[in-house]
């Protein structure tokens, strides 16, 4: 990078970048961000997992869901466009918790 480049991300990755990169630069005093309030404005807010174990039949089940705020969703289900969710983070929750749970089952 050069002085007066910009920075481009794509919607995959901005969040990402605002949430772990930005904070960053914006702790310097020798880099100057302008915008970021608008950025965070439009960012999911934090993700808050809950992981419900039960036991049925000889199995242990987990049933996920992840709560931003005081809505709650099943893990990586029913996207909505206007759902502000984590959508990378929910994928690596539950990539995590099928390393345990090798038998997953929708709505049980």
């Amino acid at each position: 990078m050069h002085p007066g480049d910009e920075l481009q991300f794509s919607k995959k990755t901005v969040a990402k970048f605002a949430k772990d990169i930005l904070p960053n630069f914006e702790n310097k005093e020798y880099i100057t961000v302008t915008g970021s309030d608008d950025l965070k404005a439009i960012l999911p807010p934090d993700a808050h997992f809950l992981l419900k174990l039960d036991y049925r039949e000889n199995n242990i089940l987990c049933i996920t869901q992840v709560q931003y705020g005081d809505t709650k969703y099943e893990v990586n289900h029913n996207y909505a466009e206007n759902n502000k969710r984590d959508i990378e983070q929910e994928l690596a929750v539950q990539e995590q918790i099928n390393t345990y749970f090798s038998k997953y089952q929708h709505n049980q």
